[in-house]
This record gives C-alpha cells, structure tokens and sequence, in this order.
C-alpha cells in the first residue's frame, strides 16, 4: 500500500549511505532486498537468520517468501547448519550461505563448578517460559524420579505458560521441589546459576514450527562450569556432544531425560568431565571475539569485492 512503499522510500534513502547492511532475522533481510530490487543500492547486504525466521516459514512452506533475499542478498548467514541445509533446499546459493555461530564473551563469565551438596542436587532453567523450551518435560521426567537422592528444580523466567507450568508441577506432585521465581535482574540469575550444578533446557518445535537456533543460555551454563541436560532439536547437536560435553535427549522424550537427570545425580565425576569438555567448546568455537573478527573480516571481503 501507499503507506508501506512510503515507508521504503524513506528507508532506503537513510541505507544507501552505508557500505554494508547487516539484516538481523530473514524478514528484515527479505524487505531489504525488495527495495533493492526497485532502487540502486550498491551495499552489501548481509542476513542473518536465527529461529523463528526459519522454523515458522518452513512449517508453512513459506520459504519461497526469501526469492528476493536469495537472488539480491550478497550473504545469508545462519547460526546453525542446520538452517543453512533448510534455506539451501528452499533456493539459496548455498555459495553464498554460512554458518556464522552466535557466541558469548567469554571474559566475563568465569568458570567455575560448585562442590556437590551432600544432599539435594540442584536444576536449572532460564528461558522465556514459551512451547519451544520444553519446561513441561522436564517437569514430567522430574516426576519419574520417585525415590531418588534428593534435588531441587529452579526455573527463572516469565511468559505465556507460567501459570500452566505451575499447575502442572502441582498436579505432578513435585511443587514442593519446584521453584518458579519468574523474571529476575541479571545479577540475581547469575548468583542462581553459581549456587546451580546442572542446568536443563529440553527444547522442542513449537506447533506453529518455532525452532530454538542455539539457545545463548546453553553456551552461558556450559562456560559456567554447569552440566547440561537439552534435547537433539534444531542446532543444539552443533552445541553440544552427548556424553562428552553434555546429555541430549530425543524431543519430548521424557523417560530418556529422566534416565539423564538420574545420571548427572549418580555420576559426579562425569559430570566434571563434561563440564571442562564443554567449556573448552565455548572457549574455541563460540567465543563472540573470535567470531565478531570474523564477521567483521567477511563483511570487509564483501565490500572490496563490491567496489572493484
């Protein structure tokens, strides 16, 4: 409409001054490219793709709504191979389709594991209480560990689902080992990850298709020294090496979760091991300094190659 195309113009005149555009979400990188398509804009237009930008498109067999991106954007990027497999099969150059990993500074979270409590174990969520987090099954699979050495579960966050999560805890019949403390400073979750020995994030696709990338809580926990508990969905695989950097349980599957919750109970000294392996992964492959030069170096390559 008159108000949309309005809206463009104005837009594109304030982007054509810059050397690169860098689009966060194939949505903004889809609008940017139809208005390359009506207007000379020489920049280099860099998209990244990060979840529900992928996941929701391919529930619908949407994907085609990026033909423009495909054929105008100079470089699709994808913090996941799996989405660059999905957005290759829907058209993209896979030429010009990379893996560019969302990372953590690693300077400022220290490592460091707490001494086990000779009695409860403690769990830890911190996400946006929405489907594609999975608190319900690890609820459930909590649930199956009648008789087992004691734990305490703390879930941080707010969303949607709160009051269905708690009513479910209740009707599980582990609320009194359940803590939802809702949304808190980031200061009070880091002091609850500190007292934490194990965080758990059972991630799973959302009915409407939503798909984690790779969850930025998962690589904090694991530079942190946590053990982690997640679940094979989207890139979490690329994140995490069941068995040697953490424990992945089919999606939904709670008796295997359970099976892990008991291990990282049963198994300390696995545990440990996990936890040097994984924050060694952090160190090496999703340190934001390390990749911010390297995206900085692409997007350098990009804008040579535009003005010869």
């Amino acid at each position: 409409d008159k108000v949309s195309v309005g809206l463009d113009v104005a837009f594109s005149r304030k982007i054509e001054k810059f050397d690169a555009i860098i689009a966060h979400f194939g949505q903004n990188g889809a609008r940017i490219a139809r208005i390359k398509k009506r207007r000379q804009i020489r920049a280099p237009l860099i998209t990244i793709f990060h979840g529900y930008d992928v996941g929701i498109p391919l529930k619908q067999g949407r994907l085609n709504q990026y033909d423009d991106l495909f054929r105008r954007g100079e470089l699709c990027l994808t913090v996941n191979d799996y989405f660059r497999e999905r957005l290759c099969e829907a058209g993209a150059d896979p030429a010009k389709t990379e893996v560019h990993r969302m990372g953590i500074d690693i300077s400022s979270i220290p490592y460091c594991r707490s001494e086990r409590s000779c009695t409860a174990i403690k769990f830890i969520s911190v996400c946006r209480l929405t489907e594609k987090k999975g608190i319900e099954y690890s609820l459930r699979a909590f649930a199956l560990l009648e008789g087992e050495r004691d734990w305490s579960y703390t879930i941080i966050g707010d969303g949607p689902l709160l009051s269905e999560l708690t009513a479910l805890a209740h009707e599980l019949g582990i609320a009194e080992k359940v803590t939802f403390l809702g949304s808190r400073p980031h200061g009070d979750v880091k002091e609850q990850l500190a007292r934490a020995d194990v965080f758990i994030l059972p991630s799973i696709t959302a009915k409407d298709g939503d798909l984690e990338g790779i969850p930025v809580a998962l690589m904090e926990a694991m530079a942190a020294g946590l053990t982690v508990v997640s679940s094979y969905h989207s890139g979490i695989p690329e994140l995490i090496e069941s068995e040697r950097t953490g424990l992945l349980a089919p999606e939904k599957d709670v008796f295997r979760l359970s099976q892990h919750i008991r291990h990282v109970i049963d198994h300390p000294d696995h545990c440990d091991l996990m936890a040097r392996a994984a924050r060694q992964t952090i160190e090496h492959d999703f340190n934001n300094r390390l990749l911010n030069d390297q995206l900085a170096a692409r997007i350098k390559t990009l804008c040579a190659q535009r003005e010869n």
